[in-house]
């Protein structure tokens, strides 16, 4: 984007697929919180923003995420 000539057609193209991509993206962050807070309730924001600690695996049982 930053490379592509001012006013070019290739400019705008390049400015309207990011701001698809960031508009999905916004979709998809909505989404994800709706649905943290049908399953989380009032505690959602602070499960789905948690961050597992340093040198932890991200999943505690990896039997049972393979077995979904």
């Amino acid at each position: 984007y930053r490379n592509a000539k001012e006013g070019s057609k290739e400019k705008e193209e390049i400015r309207k697929a990011l701001a698809a991509k960031i508009a999905h993206r916004l979709h998809v962050d909505k989404s994800v919180e709706n649905i943290g807070n049908i399953l989380f309730g009032k505690d959602a924001a602070q499960i789905l923003n948690a961050i597992r600690p340093p040198n932890q695996p991200l999943v505690d049982n990896w039997d049972c995420l393979k077995s979904t």
